[in-house]
């Protein structure tokens, strides 16, 4: 049945559109979620995959303007993503960069994270780079607890 071919490619199509659609917000729509949504999965995963690493390589660097944000970092520590509207400096966006590893859907892209070392790096660039004692402290504080979420999640 030609229809029913045309129906599906249509179909295969619409959920690609969504994924580009999507790829980037805080929250996927309920009827999204619901249907296959593994292009959404992996095309999200893929921009935080993207953007950790050009974290790591310094083309989005870290910029400090004052302490970090006591909601925001307490968002970190309970594992959860940090909405955009909680930032209250352009060093909270750090944090926010870093929380990303909660909000991967596949194993394998925690391991394409752990293996080529991006969080650390990222995190050890920022503390050299940072001049507020306090966000250095915290920087390793966070360090270690991203540290012990990846062992819990079984990432090596």
């Amino acid at each position: 049945d030609p229809t029913s071919a045309e129906d599906k490619k249509e179909s295969k199509l619409k959920e690609l559109q969504n994924s580009i659609q999507y790829h980037n917000k805080y929250n996927i729509p309920k009827e999204l979620q619901q249907k296959n949504p593994n292009y959404l999965k992996i095309v999200r995963d893929a921009d935080k995959i993207d953007i950790l690493y050009l974290s790591a390589i310094g083309v989005l660097p870290f910029v400090e303007e004052k302490l970090f944000a006591k909601k925001v970092i307490s968002f970190l520590y309970q594992e959860e993503l940090i909405k955009k509207e909680e930032i209250e400096s352009s060093s909270d966006k750090l944090l926010i960069r870093l929380g990303l590893i909660y909000d991967l859907y596949y194993p394998q892209s925690k391991e394409i994270i752990r293996k080529n070392n991006y969080l650390n790096q990222i995190i050890d660039q920022s503390i050299k780079q940072s001049n507020i004692k306090e966000n250095q402290k915290e920087l390793q504080n966070v360090k270690r607890k991203i540290k012990t979420y990846m062992e819990e999640k079984h990432v090596r």
